[in-house]
């Protein structure tokens, strides 16, 4: 597959503290997020039992930070509601009283679909990629949740190429108006369906396809959509500007994953696919049509 030979694994960096936090051993550091560290992890007592464990605690100065504490607990409640193979799961948890918040998940081998070099090879399992990343967002969409970060950095697989989507921190209810600070968060610009950059309420699970379809483009073609850094311009070529067709960059790519890709970016959000569903059981037949083709 793909993935196997390619895999650059993450270097583990030492805390500057050994821990304990709650009922769970603190080890190596092998992540920082906007808010968060994670690191390894193993039960108290659990003599002999390898760090199967990632624990997600907040760093010191967001220890009381509203918008910190909320984003954990949105990963709680969605944990609670949506179980599925290609998503995160909470296994244990503390928020509120005088304890150091956190939460506890298995421990994900692997590496994030940003760190998978290089971007090109077979082309069935770059598609198998992305229809694990549609499963998972259409567990969260039927659950009612939209995921609102969907991007490389938030998809690791692991050396067999299995899918998990991770940071469900700033997931929000699908046709719930909610008021609080997570609605200023609205994802990572580069991206970002073009109806968020002009109202959060706008979002739908059209939007997290749109996102999807943008991720896709780059693994696919391995360019990014629209080249450019600088903030204004990516900002305007997702609300304005035509995507490139799939082809310009993968030439031998079937005419029907072209088209899927371009209804995923389409400006509209009632132009792209009905559902996550409907895009995995697409990428799905494509994944046969694709075996033995290189891209």
């Amino acid at each position: 597959m793909l993935m196997q030979p390619t895999l650059a694994h993450r270097k583990l960096r030492t805390p500057a503290r050994q821990s304990v936090v709650g009922d769970w051993r603190i080890g190596n550091l092998v992540a920082r997020g906007s808010f968060c560290d994670v690191s390894r992890a193993q039960p108290l007592g659990g003599k002999g039992i390898a760090w199967d464990y990632a624990i997600k605690t907040l760093r010191p100065e967001y220890a009381t930070d509203p918008l910190a504490l909320e984003m954990l607990r949105r990963e709680i409640r969605v944990s609670q509601q949506v179980a599925s193979p290609r998503l995160a799961t909470v296994l244990a948890h503390q928020i509120g009283g005088s304890e150091e918040a956190y939460l506890v998940f298995p421990y994900l081998t692997g590496v994030t679909l940003h760190q998978l070099v290089p971007r090109r090879g077979p082309l069935a399992a770059r598609i198998w990629i992305i229809r694990q990343v549609a499963e998972g967002l259409a567990a969260l969409h039927a659950a009612g949740w939209r995921h609102g970060d969907v991007k490389p950095e938030n998809v690791i697989i692991d050396a067999s190429g299995r899918v998990t989507l991770i940071d469900l921190g700033f997931a929000t209810q699908i046709g719930i108006e909610e008021v609080d600070a997570v609605q200023y968060q609205k994802g990572t610009p580069r991206y970002m369906a073009p109806e968020l950059f002009t109202s959060t309420l706008a979002a739908s699970d059209a939007s997290d396809l749109y996102s999807l379809g943008v991720m896709a483009f780059e693994l696919l073609s391995g360019h990014r959509l629209f080249d450019t850094v600088d903030l204004a311009k990516i900002v305007a070529a997702h609300k304005s500007h035509t995507p490139p067709p799939l082809r310009r960059f993968l030439p031998n790519a079937p005419a029907a994953l072209a088209t899927l890709i371009a209804r995923m970016l389409a400006k509209d959000p009632l132009r792209r696919p009905e559902t996550a569903d409907d895009v995995a059981e697409r990428l799905r037949s494509l994944e046969f049509e694709t075996i033995g083709m290189v891209g």
